[in-house]
């Protein structure tokens, strides 16, 4: 079904594309009234707009400076995580690199807790740890996009305040950008699709930005800190949520099988667990708004010293 479903919309897609090379007159009229929702109208595309408008966000590639604006500093933030993450007091299982020592982990090392990360620094530290295979393999299956070919380029929590301006531990916004790279499952993603790879190319970026933005909320009443999300969206390559339904519908469609039953807000709880699992190597953990680095505070995480 997911085969003959792409086949169908790249069959769509190349007719509409042949039309529009020779429209001419009325043709704009018949494209936008008859040949778009004929042939796209079950991808949630009705009119021409629509559809330029999905492959406009779809190949907007944009440079990390258009949308990044809490990105973290590999000379900077990074040594100042591993510093604290691996001083005398904390001692967690990172290797001078910053990536997590799995092979210490499941030997019982654990950190003490009892420091604070800004979210740039935490940033770093699950950059490196999307890169580990160990990590890719606690996580839930999400087919071609896995850990080991996505990045974590900005990471932003704000936590909220209470009505006496103190700050809510348990409380907080948080605004996660990924950037995946297809590139190295691009055979097999053709061959599972059954479709020519030189297709493929032209119809499905290599590269692309998720930005997932949700509430959560903190329960640490258990062993684990427990995350419950609300008010969430996702969007693609730094557009709004609402201008992304369309592509994100269709990245669905291409990416995952029809038993996966994937929608954009499981697509999103997926993303945001990614999160979760990280920060939960590292132990339970609260939200600050007064971590200071130089003359500034700072947002972050503070991990609650082991008992």
């Amino acid at each position: 079904m997911k085969k003959q479903g792409t086949i169908k919309f790249i069959i769509a897609l190349f007719v509409v594309l042949t039309i529009l090379g020779g429209i001419v007159c009325g043709g704009y009229f018949i494209l936008d009234k008859i040949i778009v929702p004929k042939y796209f109208s079950s991808y949630g595309i009705n009119n021409l707009g629509e559809l330029v408008g999905m492959m406009k966000t779809l190949y907007n590639m944009p440079n990390e400076s258009q949308i990044i604006v809490n990105g973290y500093s590999v000379d900077v933030d990074l040594p100042a995580a591993i510093e604290k993450l691996t001083s005398e007091e904390a001692h967690y299982p990172i290797k001078s690199d910053g990536t997590f020592d799995f092979d210490a982990f499941s030997e019982g090392k654990r950190g003490a807790g009892g420091i604070s990360l800004t979210d740039r620094e935490l940033a770093s530290i699950l950059d490196k740890l999307l890169g580990t295979t160990e990590f890719s393999d606690i996580l839930p299956n999400l087919n071609h996009i896995d850990t080991i070919n996505m990045n974590l380029p900005e990471l932003s929590i704000t936590p909220y305040v209470n009505e006496d301006q103190t700050v809510d531990k348990t409380h907080a916004h948080i605004k996660a950008i990924l950037k995946i790279d297809t590139s190295e499952v691009r055979s097999q993603m053709s061959s599972e699709m059954n479709i020519p790879l030189f297709l493929l190319n032209m119809i499905f970026p290599k590269e692309f930005y998720i930005t997932c933005v949700y509430d959560v909320e903190i329960d640490n009443s258990g062993e684990d800190s427990v995350w419950t999300t609300s008010n969430g969206s996702v969007a693609v390559n730094g557009s709004t949520a609402e201008q992304s339904k369309i592509l994100l519908n269709l990245l669905i469609s291409f990416i995952f099988n029809e038993e996966d039953n994937m929608t954009i807000p499981k697509l999103l709880d997926n993303f945001g667990g990614i999160l979760e699992r990280g920060t939960d190597l590292f132990g339970k953990i609260e939200f600050t708004n007064s971590i200071t680095v130089g003359l500034k505070k700072h947002n972050g995480i503070y991990f609650l010293p082991v008992e």
